[in-house]
């Protein structure tokens, strides 16, 4: 927020909370700096979350009277002595954001932001819950890996009345994530372990036109581009060998959308607004397909596409 005075405007907040459903711990402060063109906030927040416990008087198919635990490497079944425990569900999280604002006239208004989050490992629980016809445990390791995303993306607005516009917003923004899903079987050496990571780069320019005191004009043009790579292996915990496997999805593939837009809204009256708009978006797909593992009739997949298809 930006000072209405001469005097800059500063602002901080502070929470603590604790919650006894999976003691939770979370803690966040922020803090906010604005001057008269200027201004700057900052946000953080960390949680840390026990295993969770479920109610008492809940059905007894949700307890937990065993788990699995892997010791002097051997998995084995332990009792949990507290059932209504769910075992195990606990993880952390950190998030953090960072804002800038800069409106040197009346004409500019600027914005850049930060964001960035990450977890611990993530148990999949009812995975973890999962048994054989025989009654022993499916799993004995299922987790996601630490999720990281990391964002950042400028807008900008200029105001001006000519021809062309009243007003155009600018916003252009990178995004990068990652993630992991691993698993081993209950008494099983390999873990497998699947990664994905994903870039994404978008822009956006929008334009609004009043044409008269009842009817305004907006239209635009957008670009979307995912790149997106997928690695897979599966590691020996005994020896620490390792051997390749199928990718949750094709490596180093790529999917774009460029797209352009028209809309038009008319206030016929207090009652009645009639919007009338268009849209053209094209969108490929760019994907080899490598996976020894199976037999595909096609290793390849390039699509190039249109909307409205002529």
């Amino acid at each position: 927020m930006l000072s209405v005075g001469d005097e800059p405007r500063v602002e901080a907040n502070a929470l603590t909370r604790v919650s006894s459903a999976n003691w939770e711990k979370t803690g966040h402060l922020d803090f906010n700096l604005g001057f008269q063109k200027w201004g700057a906030t900052t946000s953080l927040t960390y949680s840390d979350f026990d295993d969770m416990r479920m109610g008492t008087e809940g059905p007894p198919e949700y307890r937990r009277p065993e788990f699995v635990r892997r010791i002097n490497g051997e998995d084995m079944v332990l009792d949990n002595e507290r059932p209504n425990i769910q075992k195990p569900t606990g993880y952390s999280q950190l998030n953090m954001m960072q804002k800038f604002r800069y409106r040197p006239t009346d004409r500019w208004d600027l914005n850049l932001g930060v964001h960035y989050s990450t977890t611990s490992d993530l148990p999949r629980y009812d995975r973890l819950t999962e048994r054989t016809e025989s009654g022993q445990f499916r799993e004995a390791e299922w987790y996601y890996g630490p999720q990281q995303w990391f964002m950042t993306n400028f807008n900008g607005t200029y105001y001006a009345e000519n021809g062309l516009f009243d007003q155009v917003k600018t916003v252009l923004a990178y995004q990068d994530y990652e993630e992991s899903r691993n698993d081993r079987g209950f008494g099983s050496p390999n873990l497998r372990n699947r990664e994905e990571h994903v870039r994404a780069y978008s822009m956006n320019f929008d334009f609004e036109k009043e044409l008269t005191d009842q009817s305004t004009l907006f239209y635009g043009l957008e670009g979307v581009i995912n790149k997106v790579y997928s690695d897979a292996q599966v590691a020996n915990i005994e020896t620490g060998n390792l051997t390749s496997t199928s990718t949750r999805y094709p490596d180093d593939s790529t999917w774009q959308s460029y797209a352009a837009f028209l809309n038009h809204k008319n206030n016929l009256s207090e009652q009645w607004t009639v919007t009338a708009g268009a849209r053209y978006n094209q969108y490929l797909i760019d994907a080899t397909i490598d996976a020894p593992q199976f037999q595909y009739d096609f290793g390849k997949a390039d699509i190039n596409r249109r909307s409205p298809d002529r």
